[in-house]
């Protein structure tokens, strides 16, 4: 069940800010991509669209959603360690909302799914140096999301076995207090 915004277990409210400005990023995008598809193949109309996919505004996109992600992936981290002992509030749809929002906008093939003209007017630039900077920039971004997660995982690993360490101290620490406890009651014979 998901959990209220409000909740003591939720370490942080959701990345609105990140996630309208991930938005604003496609949408400017995609209108500089039309504006591209738009002209009589003039090259000169294509250089923002150029600028945009190589640039600042990519980057920011990029940016805006790592934020996201890494809201969405300490949520449900949360809500798998608190188990169905939460029920479920008003609150539960806008949650929804937002992680389907920033599957939407910042999952795989985002590109394709938000955005109408970004993907033909970058094929159609049909320039080699600029797909093969928007393929490196995408493909580093996907490099980064498997080493981060697996990060998190070798983090996650790590924490577990130190539960476990600690478990295991504490058990140790509790059976011989109980050794020390048993030979105290026990009487003692004059040899």
């Amino acid at each position: 069940m998901l959990a209220s915004v409000s909740d003591a277990q939720t370490s942080d409210p959701p990345p609105v800010a990140s996630l309208e400005q991930a938005r604003a990023s496609l949408q400017q995008l995609d209108g500089m991509a039309a504006d591209c598809m738009a002209q009589d193949r003039d090259p000169e109309s294509c250089n923002p669209f150029r600028i945009a996919i190589n640039g600042d505004l990519l980057d920011a996109y990029l940016e805006n959603c790592r934020v996201a992600r890494e809201w969405r992936d300490r949520f449900v981290t949360e809500q798998v360690a608190a188990g169905d002992q939460r029920p479920a509030t008003n609150d539960s749809q806008a949650l929804l909302g937002y992680l389907v929002d920033i599957e939407y906008l910042c999952g795989e093939n985002a590109l394709v799914r938000a955005t109408e003209f970004v993907v033909p007017a970058y094929r159609s630039l049909g320039r080699i140096d600029t797909a093969a900077g928007l393929e490196y920039r995408l493909d580093s971004w996907r490099q980064q999301q498997l080493q981060e997660r697996e990060r998190t995982r070798q983090k996650q690993a790590v924490s577990s076995q130190e539960r476990r360490r600690q478990q295991q101290t504490t058990q140790q620490f509790e059976r011989l207090e109980l050794e020390l406890i048993r030979q105290q009651t026990q009487p003692r014979y004059p040899r």
